[in-house]
C-alpha cells in the first residue's frame, strides 16, 4: 500500500463497511476513502488514532452513521480530518 492509499478505497458505488476497527493509519487519504462513489454506506466502524478516518471525493448520496472517531490528527496540508467531503453532495452524516 503506497503512502497515500487510504486503507479501504471504494471506487464503486453500493458499498458497505459496517463494523471494522481501523487505527494508526498514516497516509493522507484517511482510513477509508470514498472515490466517486455513490450511494455506499459507512456504518458502526471505529475510528482510532487516524491520520485522517473517512474521506469523501466526488460521488454523491453517501451516509455515514453510527461511528466512533477518536484521537485522529490532522494533517497540516489539508487540515483537520476526521470527515472530510470534495466535490461531493447530497450526503448524510449522522
Amino acid at each position: 500500500m503506497s503512502s497515500t492509499s487510504a486503507a479501504i478505497n471504494i471506487t464503486a458505488g453500493n458499498v458497505t463497511v459496517d463494523g471494522f476497527t481501523i487505527k494508526n493509519t498514516s497516509n493522507s487519504s484517511g482510513a477509508i476513502s470514498l472515490n466517486n462513489s455513490t450511494e455506499s454506506l459507512i456504518q458502526n466502524n471505529i475510528f482510532l488514532n487516524n491520520k485522517g478516518d473517512i474521506t469523501i471525493i466526488g460521488g454523491s448520496g453517501s451516509t455515514i452513521t453510527e461511528n466512533t472517531l477518536n484521537g485522529s490528527y490532522s494533517d497540516p496540508n489539508r487540515g483537520a480530518s476526521g470527515i472530510y467531503l470534495l466535490n461531493t453532495d447530497s450526503n448524510n452524516i449522522s
